[in-house]
């Protein structure tokens, strides 16, 4: 098997690490909301990608995906919420694993969250050593990542590295290429906020940065780096990703994966699906307007993983497959409320034209075996003429042999 690795920006072959093993981390949900199908893109191209690893290959799979439950945006959430962080998170930890069952995604061996001691004794290690080998400084109570010590830092995302501003430093959890700078790994303590302490590795209270969680987890779990394979959507490549390596790589001197996989975004009128630009839509979203969670899972699969994806163009498409669940009064599903005047009408005009071509094809008598008694969701097409079905009949012929002699 070939696989694209995002880091070589080039398809690689790809062999599975000792015993036969694949060692796999997929960044999960931070779980400050409900995730929305554009989340879900990449867990179902993810899932694909297991699935063949481990049932056409023959691989044995260890996977992890985490739940980041505690940075900026949980606690926020959380605050105005007026709930504790940990029943604030819970429910969309709930949500998630209710949608990724009916979407078929096959459960990750292992699913932990940020806030688990182990994960949390892990981070503070992980610091530890970055402190040890040169790469952190303090300030105000936190504790900084300094990137001008890790000389490959920005190889990931290809960063003009005339750009980076060493010395400057980010709190931020999430940043844009052009402000490349130190970045947080363990935030001092502020009033409102959950917070740890580790005496024993010299660190005061406070709560780690959101890019620390996933290297302590994805090395916790999976073991001695490199691991086989990172994924993620493409937007968390930098600052996330690039964070990740400089953080485990500056830990251990080891490469930190052998392949990145990155999924491109779901989009919803020339933008990202995202749930900052308020343009989201989750699986109960789309299943009250009569859509199954098998036709979303279809439509998530429908472009190639590494290409952005239309979904108000591609749902309906996945509903003719017969995959979708059609409204009961014979109709397609609307597309979901807050889409816009322009989608509505592009959704229309599709379904207008697809409908003509169902009707010409049940005229045919293409979409029933028995073309004589054509019959199509719409409505029973029985008036065939009777000197058109041996010729339907003929034609059909050499498929019904294939099959025959697949099942002989």
């Amino acid at each position: 098997m070939r696989l694209y690795n995002t880091l070589s920006r080039s398809e690689e072959p790809f062999s599975p690490g000792p015993d036969n093993t694949v060692r796999m981390y997929t960044c999960g949900l931070t779980v400050y909301a409900r995730g929305h199908i554009g989340n879900f893109r990449t867990f179902v191209c993810v899932d694909v990608l297991r699935r063949t690893l481990k049932y056409l290959l023959g691989y044995r799979v260890k996977q992890v995906v985490n739940f980041t439950d505690v940075d900026d945006r949980t606690i926020a959430g959380a605050l105005k919420a007026g709930m504790d962080l940990r029943g604030y998170t819970d429910q969309y930890i709930t949500a998630f694993r209710e949608d990724a069952r009916s979407l078929g995604l096959e459960p990750a061996e292992e699913m932990p969250r940020a806030t688990d001691a182990a994960n949390l004794q892990a981070m503070a290690s992980m610091i530890a050593a970055l402190d040890k080998n040169g790469h952190t400084y303090r300030s105000d109570g936190s504790i900084y990542f300094k990137i001008s010590t890790l000389p490959k830092y920005g190889r990931l995302a290809r960063l003009d590295t005339e750009g980076m501003k060493p010395g400057a430093r980010v709190d931020s959890d999430s940043y844009a290429k052009e402000d490349a700078r130190d970045f947080v790994l363990w935030k001092g303590h502020r009033d409102g906020e959950p917070s740890w302490e580790f005496a024993q590795e010299g660190i005061t209270p406070g709560r780690p940065g959101w890019h620390i969680e996933c290297s302590a987890m994805a090395l916790r779990l999976l073991g001695a780096p490199p691991i086989d394979v990172h994924a993620g959507g493409i937007d968390l490549i930098f600052p996330h990703h690039e964070n990740e390596i400089a953080q485990s790589e500056g830990a251990t001197g080891t490469p930190f994966s052998r392949f990145w996989m990155h999924v491109e975004y779901l989009i919803v009128d020339e933008q990202k699906m995202s749930k900052s630009l308020g343009n989201t839509y989750t699986i109960p979203d789309v299943a009250a307007k009569g859509f199954r969670p098998s036709a979303v899972r279809l439509l998530l699969l429908s472009a190639h993983y590494r290409k952005q994806l239309n979904a108000l163009r591609a749902l309906p498409q996945a509903v003719e497959l017969h995959v979708g669940q059609p409204r009961g009064d014979g109709g397609v599903a609307a597309p979901p409320h807050g889409f816009s005047g322009a989608a509505r009408r592009r959704h229309a005009r599709g379904h207008a034209r697809r409908g003509d071509r169902a009707r010409r094809r049940s005229a045919q008598g293409v979409l029933r075996r028995d073309a004589g008694r054509s019959q199509h969701r719409g409505g029973a097409r029985r008036d065939l003429r009777a000197r058109e079905v041996p010729e339907f009949r003929h034609r059909r012929e050499p498929a019904r042999r294939r099959r025959r002699d697949r099942h002989s």
